[in-house]
């Protein structure tokens, strides 16, 4: 047992002084009592500051103050005086020595928005003109003497136009992701990120008078990723499984743990997938020819994101499916607690 902790004491003292991340210990009156060479850099911190009170050490940066004696154990991100972006996490035991970790994700802010500002232009110089070709179109439907024929004709202008609108934005998400972008790579609970997706959908569900049966058991662990890639990989699924199935039909989501992996498995009640189209189903703008399939809006990219994300992420995404009786869809991500 001692041999145990004395090893156990030595491979902290390794992480604690070469990691990348700051380290802070706090004693219960909130008085500093050390702190590694990365929180040393980053906060600007002498050796004066050890053995002093957070208070006094940090009094001219109110809001790092702030989160740093923060109950939360995640205080969120903290703007530094330096400009540097830092995200403040922290044990919590009662009356006892806290740690706290300082994290600079001045880099990966600086990633998110480049990101959106890139999502937000290839969007822009894609839709304007699809809009303006949808606008035309329009505005020809309108025009007096106009045959029936025609006017078909440019409804179908009109829907297509429409259906390259949205999968813009969607097929520059999807590039950023395979590219290897960096994601977040924190604790995520995937009930949280299961019932955002479903309140995210509650008002295309009570259009199709469609119900959502949630079974979640309570001992989930928690999975290591993005939260925000996790709730669009399984909006994308939910999405499908509402839209290719009869209105009023549910759909199910059961979530559940098996060795070292939470998976998620969502279940429709829709006519299926015939089993020559299976393994095609994650093709980037493949879609069916059953015309069943092609009534309903769509761009053939869904479960492209959906399993480009879970790849990101170390899992795997799977696909199940009965002509006439259902598809079921499983996300499988490795546990944090796993890791």
């Amino acid at each position: 047992m001692a041999n145990d902790q004395a090893d156990l004491a030595a491979h902290f003292e390794f992480v604690f002084h070469h990691t990348a991340t700051g380290i802070l210990l706090v004693d219960p009156d909130g008085v500093l009592v050390r702190f590694n060479p990365a929180a040393a850099s980053l906060l600007a911190l002498g050796s004066a500051a050890r053995g002093q009170p957070l208070g006094a050490v940090f009094d001219d940066q109110p809001h790092l103050l702030r989160a740093l004696t923060s109950p939360e154990t995640d205080a969120g991100p903290v703007t530094l005086a330096n400009r540097r972006q830092v995200r403040v996490v922290s044990s919590n035991p009662a009356g006892c020595e806290r740690m706290i970790l300082v994290e600079d994700v001045t880099g990966q802010q600086a990633i998110d928005s480049g990101r959106a500002a890139l999502v937000r232009q290839i969007a822009h110089d894609l839709r304007n003109p699809i809009h303006a070709l949808s606008g035309f179109a329009d505005l020809a439907a309108t025009e007096p003497g106009a045959s029936p024929e025609q006017i078909e004709y440019l409804e179908r202008v009109q829907r297509i136009a429409d259906k390259l609108y949205n999968l813009a934005g969607t097929l520059v998400e999807l590039a950023w992701i395979e590219s290897g972008m960096p994601l977040e790579q924190t604790p995520v609970r995937l009930d949280e990120v299961i019932r955002a997706a479903i309140a995210a959908l509650a008002d295309e569900a009570q259009r199709r008078a469609s119900t959502v049966e949630l079974e979640l058991p309570g001992d989930l662990p928690p999975v290591l990723g993005d939260a925000a890639r996790l709730q669009q990989a399984l909006d994308a699924v939910l999405r499908n499984a509402l839209f290719y199935a009869p209105d009023g039909a549910p759909v199910t989501i059961r979530a559940s743990r098996s060795s070292g992996e939470v998976c998620c498995e969502v279940v429709d009640r829709g006519f299926g997938i015939a089993p020559d189209d299976l393994p095609k189903v994650f093709d980037r703008l493949w879609r069916s020819d059953d015309p069943r399939v092609l009534a309903v809006p769509g761009g053939g990219i869904g479960l492209t994101l959906a399993q480009a994300i879970v790849l990101r992420h170390g899992g795997r995404i799977a696909i199940a499916s009965t002509p006439g009786a259902g598809t079921t869809v499983t996300l499988a991500l490795p546990a944090a607690e796993s890791w």
